[in-house]
Order: structure tokens, then sequence, then C-alpha cells
């Protein structure tokens, strides 16, 4: 959430989508099958060293202190309190070694987080991957154009079902098949005549059930 200065221009932001990016760099549960990343930062380091040279350029005032050196002072402490280091919050180190399809997102206007760490990022990851750039400010691209936003992400995530979908269906869609097949022998067995599978499959009373077990087999290894 924005601190006390409130908006995207608050320095202590919290980046929920480079978080999403350093997950994707390591070992996730198998129902994550994709990230959509907006705006996010290509390492906290170079954030830093972007948000002081803004701020100083703008006239605000900060400590008197050379980014770099002001990072190494925040390192150090985070270390000795938190146990962390700072220097790992990279994502563009963790896309490196991700797996996970990925849309990343940001706009050419947005001043907070530098537009051309998506292009680093984009450049660095080793996924499957996908892109929109569009016009907008810092975090503010769904508000710019919701149509291209919401079509980007349905297109992007969209693909990815249907392929898993389909790999799921064939590759686990033994049980439904079993089941059908077991109705119809039951039923032509009943009248002693040949319906066709998908006649049957409707008019069966356990249709419903049917239906929902052949997407719960998919669902399981989506």
């Amino acid at each position: 959430p924005p601190g006390p200065g409130g908006g995207d221009s608050a320095p202590w932001r919290v980046h929920g989508r480079s978080t999403v990016l350093m997950a994707t760099g390591g070992a996730l549960p198998k129902n994550v099958k994709a990230a959509v990343s907006d705006c996010a930062y290509a390492s906290i380091e170079a954030e830093m060293r972007h948000l002081m040279a803004e701020r100083r350029e703008n006239g605000i005032q900060i400590p008197p202190l050379p980014s770099h050196v002001a990072f190494s002072v925040l390192r150090r402490t985070t270390l000795r309190r938190g146990g962390y280091d700072l220097r790992h919050a990279a994502p563009v180190e963790a896309v490196t070694r991700s797996k996970t399809p990925t849309l990343f997102i940001h706009g050419a206007q947005d001043n907070f987080v530098p537009a051309n760490m998506m292009n680093k990022l984009y450049q660095a990851a080793a996924c499957p991957k996908s892109f929109l750039w569009d016009s907008a400010d810092h975090a503010t691209s769904v508000g710019t154009d919701p149509g291209l936003y919401w079509a980007t992400v349905d297109t992007f995530s969209g693909h990815l079902l249907s392929t898993e979908l389909n790999k799921s269906l064939y590759q686990n869609g033994t049980g439904f098949c079993f089941a059908i097949q077991e109705a119809v022998h039951k039923k032509q067995q009943k009248n002693n005549q040949k319906i066709p599978n998908w006649q049957l499959l409707n008019e069966h009373p356990d249709s419903k059930q049917l239906y929902e077990e052949m997407y719960d087999h998919a669902a399981v290894h989506l």
C-alpha cells in the first residue's frame, strides 16, 4: 500500500509484481500456470538509484549520500536486522531461471519504475513470454485502456488454458471415457438399440455429473 505520501510516487510502495517475478525463478506449485507482471522493476538496487536521482532532479530533499552508498547502508541494515540481502531482490536475475509463461506489461510514461526496465526483464526471461507496451503512467495501464489491457490478458491466459486443458483431457480423461462407455453399454442393453454417444450423454440422468467429472479430471492437472 502507499505510504503517508500516497499515490504511486511513494518510495516505500510495495511492489507485488516484482515479487511475482522473483517467485517464477524458483519452484512453484503445479497449479501455477502463468504470471502477469505489470510495471515491475528489474532490481531493488536499480529502482532505489533511479528514485534518488529523480528526487534530486526535482529538488526534493533527500539524505546527501551517493545512491550506491545509501543502498550499501540500507543493505547492511537489512542484513543485520532482517537477515535478508537486498541484492537478492533482483527479478531480472530470477526470470533467467523461470519456466513460467509470463506476460510483461509496462507504460511508456512510467517515471516511477523506468519503462526501460521491462525491456531488460523481457530480454532476460528464459520462459515463454509476451508483452504489452502502452502509453500509461505507473500502474495505470488497466485504467488507461481497459479494453486493450484485458484483451491482452485474456488472449494470453486463454491460449495457455486451452492448451493445458486439451493436453489434460487427452492425457487424463480416461476415467471420463470409461464412464461414457459404461453408460452406453448399460442403456444399449436395456433398450436393445444403438444410441450415439453424444445423445446418450445428454439424455443420461447423470450427464451433469459426467460433464463435471471430465472437468474435474482436467482441473486436477491444470
